[in-house]
């Protein structure tokens, strides 16, 4: 019988030498593994990290751009459905009331000969109300040059807009409570007065409270008051329906149709029924009750009352070729501001050149002050005010102390370049490129830089004598 002996230590699988005394092998890592480690897990939180503010703003520019993609599709549709939009200036029309200069100095009445063949006779023209009246049967002969008087009383002034024109229902009433009457009939100014050049329409607005709702995104809405305390609405007999609120003071400063339009959102008991209902009426100074025009088909447990945000708005720049074709586009804004600075006027060389290398390229060259200066930034926009064309800024650089330090160095020698800017003020200069190219040169022209432009919208082109 054969003896089965164990294999030798030293060819077991499993077999681990001993230490030998005194080794200072031991198991774990060492310090610097650790702080390696850490060192890698940060780089990899803090690229993490870093992610999150870039999601958040380009989310904020993604929604910004879909609003403003809507608003202008608002646009177009206005512009099929009021000749005002479109044209600034209404069509005459038998018992229109026309308002003028006088009577209301920041929104006077601008027509436009109703027979398109004596459109087409002045397509770089509107005409102005100066002496007010309600429009009979026959139209006046129009000409070129004023003051031309109707049968019904109601006198005209030709306004030349051979420099372009701008539909600015909301700028037409708050730029003129910001600077002066003149600034809601024209657009730009110098600082301290309405420069009278490019006139500014209301797009057939007669109030501020048109305004707000022909230039604003319909769905923008500010939530002000939240109530669950209130009476059974009361019905006043006239269409109208009224609650009080026990819980509600102050309503005259949340609300003023007036001036922006209100609503109020109303739930039922399980909160799946909701009927929305416009604010009839500004509330007295210490009242509680507001009034709303419509029945409801349920008795509200909730009410939410809510004001019309200006939040994304709109602007139209037209500019007029000889044979009056307008051609447009829509400005988009996102909480638009309506300040001095923010239409002011500045002197601007506007060149598309060729360079040294034999490259097409484009430059802006702005004069400006260098106390008080423009609120523009790389992806913002700049108006050509003379010629009513938009540009992107692809980049911006500020701050040359003459207008011969912002010269491209590869601009050509050849090629005209500015000795001074005679429109705007300041003595600093910036020198600015743009996505794209320069359209027309300007030698000695003018720039404005409006914040908080989105984007700029190009509209299909309209010939004068097809407005209806």
């Amino acid at each position: 019988m054969k003896t089965l002996l164990p294999l030798p230590r030293s060819t077991r699988t499993n077999y681990r030498p001993n230490k030998t005394h005194g080794s200072n092998a031991r198991a774990g890592v060492t310090l610097s593994e650790v702080l390696i480690s850490l060192m890698i897990m940060g780089i990899g939180i803090v690229g993490l990290a870093s992610l999150f503010p870039i999601s958040v703003l380009k989310s904020v520019a993604a929604t910004n751009m879909t609003n403003s993609a809507i608003l202008s599709y608002n646009v177009r549709g206005m512009r099929n459905a009021l000749s005002q939009v479109n044209t600034g200036a209404a069509l005459w029309q038998p018992g229109l009331t026309a308002t003028s200069i006088t009577d209301n100095p920041a929104r006077p009445t601008f027509i436009l000969p109703s027979n398109p063949i004596t459109r087409s006779q002045f397509p770089r023209l509107v005409f102005g109300c100066s002496t007010s009246g309600v429009l009979g049967n026959t139209e006046p002969v129009w000409a070129s040059t004023g003051p031309i008087t109707a049968a019904d009383g109601t006198i005209w002034q030709p306004v030349s807009i051979t420099n372009g024109y701008v539909v600015d229902p909301l700028g037409s009433f708050r730029m003129a409570d910001v600077l002066a009457p003149n600034a809601g009939r024209f657009f730009g100014n110098d600082g301290t007065n309405a420069l009278t050049v490019v006139p500014r329409f209301t797009g057939g607005a007669t109030t501020l409270l048109q305004a707000s709702q022909i230039a604003t995104l319909p769905d923008s809405w500010l939530l002000q008051v939240e109530s669950v305390d209130f009476a059974a609405p009361v019905d006043n007999g006239d269409g109208t329906f009224t609650i009080t609120f026990a819980d509600q003071t102050g309503l005259s400063q949340i609300v003023n149709p007036a001036v922006t339009s209100s609503r109020m959102v109303m739930f039922d008991a399980d909160m799946r029924r909701v009927e929305v209902r416009p604010i009839s009426g500004t509330p007295a100074p210490t009242s509680t009750s507001l009034s709303f025009v419509g029945a409801l088909g349920f008795s509200p447990v909730k009410i939410r009352i809510e004001t019309q945000e200006l939040r994304y708005t709109w602007l139209t720049t037209t500019r007029v070729k000889a044979d009056g074709t307008r051609n447009s586009d829509a400005v988009v804004f996102f909480r638009r501001q309506f300040g001095i600075n923010d239409e002011r006027i500045q002197g601007a060389f506007f060149a598309s050149y060729v360079d040294t290398s034999g490259a097409a390229s484009s430059v802006i060259v702005v004069k400006y002050d260098e106390n008080d200066p423009p609120k523009w930034k790389k992806g913002g926009y700049i108006l050509d005010a003379g010629r009513m064309r938009w540009y992107r800024i692809s980049q911006l650089e500020e701050s040359f102390t003459s207008l011969a330090a912002a010269k491209p160095a590869e601009f050509p020698a050849a090629s005209f370049y500015p000795t001074g800017l005679s429109t705007g003020s300041g003595t600093s200069y910036a020198r600015i490129r743009i996505e794209g190219r320069v359209f027309e040169n300007a030698n000695d022209g003018s720039a404005v830089i409006m914040p908080n432009v989105v984007d700029v919208f190009p509209l299909n082109p309209v010939s004068i004598r097809d407005v209806q």
